[in-house]
């Protein structure tokens, strides 16, 4: 009798932690900048790309933010920035009106702030996305401005 509750108890477990973990997901969403020089060349490509914690087919986390390929106006002149390591934007809240605002700094003088939100449906993502460097000699007070991004899954 005591063997059959614990084997019980056991099912129940192994089928509240399943339901648990089914009910969270992970997507992944990819989009582009507005910026007029995008696509100017083959290094601008004006990309966005992050994933989305999903829990009972809502968006609750914004995870691994980077970007490619977007233009930054330098007084050096116009150059092309990538992620840096370690400036991505993690763990990202998404509250009850689907937005979410991250913002991060990193070495050399770098910044990045993003703002979002999500369509009704969860699938779209439309925000604005700055990015700030400062590495004399080579690029001195570079922005990209405040850029427009649109990103789906």
């Amino acid at each position: 009798m005591k063997r059959a509750a614990i084997a019980i108890a056991s099912v129940l477990v192994l089928v509240l932690v399943s339901a648990a973990f089914a009910a969270i997901r992970v997507k992944h969403f990819e989009g582009n900048t507005d910026d007029e020089l995008c696509g100017a060349n083959s290094q601008v490509t004006c990309e966005v790309s992050f994933e989305t914690t999903y829990k009972n087919k809502r968006a609750v986390e914004v995870d691994n933010l980077g970007f490619a390929g977007i233009p930054l106006e330098c007084d050096q002149g116009t150059i092309v920035a990538q992620s840096l390591e370690g400036l991505e934007i993690d763990f990202v809240p998404v509250n009850r009106k689907r937005k979410f605002h991250g913002y991060m700094t990193g070495e050399p003088e770098a910044t990045l702030t993003v703002k979002g939100r999500f369509s009704k449906n969860y699938k779209t993502v439309r925000g604005t996305l700055v990015n700030t460097l400062n590495d004399p000699p080579r690029a001195t007070n570079c922005t990209t401005g405040t850029d427009n991004f649109t990103a789906t899954r």
